[in-house]
């Protein structure tokens, strides 16, 4: 990797590729490096996919986590570099830092799943909204933004709104286990804005019979006995 870093410190017309390819490989052994080669490559405003070395010399592809239960296949291209920069600064608690990135990529489904995690974080439950407006669940990037979606309606106290959403969060049994999970989280905080006890331990037990070490549902059923 830092081979490659020198690379790009040697040569300016090989930068971004260099940048790119070396942040996302050190995104877990070296987060601080990764997140300065990451900005960097991001503000140059290429694309390293479309590269002439990467093009001519790589076929690139990483797996790259969006949230949880959601897991991005890409090639080394803006969208990745973008997204992993915003995990980084995410993680750092630069939660205006992250949005800004996301907001200036393509408007794919990684990238909603990215930002409405970002804005629900930053208390923008209008923003997670209209981001989501007519999401379907149709496979886990989807199911997890039927979430997000139903915490915003909570958050403003639209019980009914959220109910529905969660809902359709959990049509689908075959949805990721942390989506589910959170969705059924989430529909116990519903069912408690609302004095619904019953319906809220149900639900966080459910949670509890397929992941007994989920945090925090033990302490919360607790609290409702």
């Amino acid at each position: 990797m830092q081979a490659i870093k020198r690379v790009g410190d040697d040569h300016p017309d090989l930068r971004l590729p260099a940048y790119s390819i070396s942040g996302l490989m050190l995104l877990n052994d070296d987060p601080t490096t990764a997140k300065e080669l990451l900005a960097d490559a991001f503000s140059a405003g290429g694309d390293p996919a479309t590269h002439r070395f990467v093009v001519t010399y790589l076929s690139t592809s990483l797996e790259l986590s969006v949230a949880p239960g959601v897991t991005a296949e890409l090639p080394i291209n803006r969208d990745a570099v973008g997204l992993a920069l915003a995990e980084l600064r995410q993680a750092d608690g630069d939660l205006d830092g992250a949005i800004d990135v996301v907001e200036q990529l393509e408007p794919t489904t990684y990238a909603a799943v990215s930002l409405a995690e970002l804005y629900a974080q930053a208390g923008r439950a209008q923003d997670v909204i209209e981001l989501t407006e007519g999401i379907m669940n149709e496979d886990d990037a989807a199911a997890l933004l039927c979430v997000f979606r139903g915490q915003a309606f909570r958050e403003q106290g639209f019980h009914e709104a959220a109910h529905e959403t969660l809902k359709e969060a959990l049509r689908s049994r075959s949805r990721a286990a942390p989506i589910r999970h959170l969705a059924l989280a989430e529909r116990a905080e519903n069912y408690l804005a609302q004095g619904k006890k019953s319906q809220a331990r149900k639900d966080l037990e459910r949670i509890l019979a397929e992941d007994s070490d989920y945090e925090g549902v033990r302490e919360r059923l607790a609290a409702l006995a």
